[in-house]
């Protein structure tokens, strides 16, 4: 299984909380945020902030799971 490959999220309001939760979910899966890039959407409707995240080694077999299971299960770090 590879590796490579870039993944990201993409949302409005991003707290220190947020990439807290983000980087404790990422050790789990063997990821990294490798950037935050926020943006001013235009006539002042808000900030939109892409998450960059590089993987660091393959997803363990675990993941992804089952339908259903995330939600009842959340991942924690």
């Amino acid at each position: 299984m590879k590796s490579n490959g870039l993944g990201i999220l993409y949302c409005g309001k991003w707290t220190n909380e947020d990439n807290k939760n983000l980087e404790n979910t990422l050790q789990l899966l063997k990821g990294k945020i490798l950037e935050i890039k926020s943006n001013s959407l235009p006539r002042e409707k808000g900030i939109r902030n892409a998450i960059f995240i590089e993987p660091q080694a393959s997803c363990p077999d675990l993941y992804p799971r089952s339908i259903g299971k995330a939600e009842k299960y959340p991942l924690k770090g």
